[in-house]
Order: structure tokens, then C-alpha cells, then sequence
């Protein structure tokens, strides 16, 4: 029940499914949404379900809840899908979906796209890997809580494409970042310059939805940088085994590694721009 899964579980409710939600720490229930019964284990919240949908911070999280004591695999039926909706390594989507076929049982790795925003609104891309026979059948659930549902491939396809979208995102955040500490040592208004060139060569999601951030000098955590870094470690990871170098992504994981070991891991990811103006926070 953080942040997207809450908002996910919102949108679950509002298409007339019956939803059971879980938390790790119960003081997140307080975020579930009225019509949804909340349960005491993920086994329990599980148990019967056509559909079971995770939303975790890390591997770690994903492989204790799905396959722990009282975890899903412990409530699950034959013949149901699990959809996990984090993001974690693709090899660890891999390891899901082996444990979950050995019961009987379809998996999905679908990482979300698009930020709290979207999560609100329904307008998430979700990244999916696994058979084509588990995306049919999650797909009409999915599509309650995102407008871009796309099969991308295997197990593991799902979360490697998410990676991609991390590095894609690094880049765009560092050059942003950049340019909103360039504007202000320029002595520029700041957010007139970021309407300037909202819509020009530059535009770009970061432009729209977090230079506002940097311009206020204001991060509250709807995207946490923390869980950016994690994910960015992902991808580098995935970039040694195929033999590719990444600068640009090592240059931002740098960045934000510092920030996190300054105490900064919880501020939105538009704190990146504390690299370049470490006197604005």
C-alpha cells in the first residue's frame, strides 16, 4: 500500500473487482482504499484470488512476500497469476516465475511506468514478461490500472526493459538537473526558463514533471531517488553481463550514491540537482 500500490488498488476497486490488500507495515493499510478488506498475511490476501498483484521496493521485498513463510506462494490456487508489479532484477523475475509454475501457477513480470501521477490517474505503462497464456490472462485486470499494457517477452523482459527506461530516465534527469543549476548561476528565473523550453528540443517527462521540483528546491518524495539508485545498479548490472558501457547511467548512480550516503535517499529523484547546488538544500 505505498505510493503506486495503493493508488493501483484504488483503481482496482473503481473497475468493480473485489480487492483484498496487504502491507508489510501496517501503518500503510491506512492508505488502502474504502471497499478493499484488508488481510493479515499475503497468503491470506491471496487465497481464492484470480489475480494476486505485488508492489514492492526491491528483490529482496518481492522474494520474501512471494515466496517466504505465509507468503503468496503459501495462499495461491492452481490455475491463478501472480503479476508482480515492481521493479528488481530480471533474474530474479526469472526465479519468481520458475517457483511459481512449479504450483501450478502463471506469473508476470510487470514493472510500472510513470510515476505517482499516472498511478492516480490510471495512466501507467506496465512492462510485462512472461507466456503469452499468463498475459492473456492478467491482461483485463491490468488494464483497470494502466492505459499501456504491453507483452514485451519472456520471463524477464518485462524488467529488462525497465531498466532501459532508468538509464533513458538518468540521462534526461542529469541534463535537466544541469540545466536548472546553470539558470540559477546565470541569476535566469528559474521556472520561466523551464516554461521556455517545456516544449521545445528539449521537452521531455523530467522537464514537465520535475524541474518544478528543482526550481522550488523542494523534493518531496514521489519518486524516491533511493529507489532510482536501486534500480540504476540494475541496469548496470544487466549492462556488464551483455558487455555494454554505460557512462552516462554510472555518472548519475555516482551522483546519487553520494546523495544517499548524505542522507538524501528519500528526497524525490529531482534532488539530483543537490549535486550540482549542494547549497540549496
Amino acid at each position: 500500500m505505498g505510493v503506486i500500490g495503493s493508488s493501483m488498488a484504488a483503481r482496482l476497486v473503481a473497475a468493480g473487482h473485489r480487492v483484498r490488500v496487504w502491507n508489510r507495515s501496517a501503518g500503510r493499510l491506512a492508505q488502502a482504499p474504502a471497499g478493499a478488506l484488508v488481510t493479515a498475511s499475503p497468503a491470506e490476501c491471496c487465497r481464492g484470488a484470480a489475480v494476486s498483484l505485488l508492489s514492492l521496493s526491491d528483490d529482496a521485498a518481492s522474494i520474501a512476500v512471494a515466496l517466504g513463510r505465509g507468503g503468496v506462494i503459501a495462499g495461491v490456487e492452481r490455475g491463478a497469476a501472480v503479476v508482480d508489479t515492481s521493479t528488481t532484477a530480471p533474474t530474479t523475475a526469472v526465479r519468481l516465475a520458475q517457483a511459481f509454475a512449479e504450483a501450478g501457477v502463471e506469473f508476470v513480470d510487470a514493472p510500472v511506468t510513470g510515476g505517482a501521477e499516472a498511478a492516480r490517474r490510471g495512466r501507467l505503462t506496465l512492462l510485462c514478461g512472461g507466456t503469452d497464456r499468463a498475459f492473456e490472462q492478467v491482461l483485463p485486470v491490468l488494464q483497470a490500472v494502466g492505459h499501456r499494457v504491453l507483452h514485451l517477452g519472456p520471463s524477464g523482459a518485462g524488467q529488462q526493459v525497465k531498466a532501459i527506461n532508468q538509464v533513458m530516465l538518468a540521462g534526461s534527469l542529469l541534463g535537466v538537473a544541469e540545466g536548472v543549476a546553470l539558470a540559477r548561476a546565470a541569476g535566469l528565473d528559474v521556472p520561466a526558463v523551464i516554461d521556455a523550453l517545456r516544449e521545445g528540443a528539449a521537452a521531455s517527462w523530467v522537464l514537465s514533471n520535475r524541474a518544478s521540483f528543482m526550481a522550488a528546491r523542494d523534493f518531496p518524495p514521489v519518486g524516491r531517488l533511493a529507489l532510482h539508485l536501486k534500480d540504476l545498479k540494475i541496469a548496470l548490472e544487466s549492462a556488464r553481463a551483455a558487455g555494454v558501457v554505460l557512462p552516462g547511467a554510472e555518472l548519475v548512480t555516482r551522483l546519487e550514491q553520494s546523495l544517499a550516503e548524505a542522507g538524501l535517499g528519500d528526497l524525490d529523484i529531482s534532488g539530483l540537482v543537490l549535486a550540482f547546488e549542494p547549497d540549496s538544500g
